[in-house]
């Protein structure tokens, strides 16, 4: 059975961008977490797959690694959806708006 509430993500700051050839680039990182209810602890969790998707296309993944990192690279001024999947776990899916 998965678990719809023990799984909590930590999404980290959005605010580092660089210029790249392909035009203005932002990092995206964050950390994965597994959350006890009972004690309201959060554990690092890694092997959490992440998937970058903007209109319909899916624009890359990365797995989370040690102590839940993750990282990867975003055109700025587009809209994403971030899907967060792991094995018994539901998925968990935020949208980032990054147009303005």
């Amino acid at each position: 059975m998965k678990s719809t509430i023990t799984l909590c993500f930590l999404l980290m700051s959005l605010f580092s961008w660089s210029q790249y050839p392909e035009g203005d680039m932002i990092n995206f990182y964050g950390k994965t977490t597994k959350m006890n209810l009972k004690d309201s602890t959060e554990k690092p969790l890694d092997g959490v797959k992440v998937e970058f998707w903007s209109g319909g296309e899916l624009l890359g993944e990365f797995t989370s690694i040690k102590r839940g990192g993750y990282s990867y690279n975003l055109p700025f001024r587009k809209s994403y959806t971030v899907k967060y999947i792991a094995d018994q776990y539901v998925t968990k899916i935020i949208e980032v708006n990054l147009d303005k």
